[in-house]
């Protein structure tokens, strides 16, 4: 149960994350649509923050799967 707790800011990260780079028009606010720079670093870091995740998520996995095979065997 308390694994629930743990996964749940990290999924909710993740889902607002591929939100905004879904629809990048929430990365604008209203009276700045010529701030086309201030948009793109904003995607750019929305991008990075996702691999970021998706990598430690990928590590956590196969540590975790190498734990399993040693004890395992």
């Amino acid at each position: 149960m308390k694994k629930i707790f743990i996964y749940i800011p990290i999924l909710i990260s993740l889902i607002i994350t591929i939100i905004l780079i879904i629809i990048p028009s929430a990365l604008i606010p209203n009276g700045y649509e010529l701030a086309i720079d201030g948009y793109i670093l904003s995607r750019t870091l929305c991008i990075l923050y996702l691999l970021n995740l998706l990598s430690k998520i990928g590590f956590y996995f196969l540590k975790k799967h190498s734990n399993n095979n040693l004890n395992n065997s």
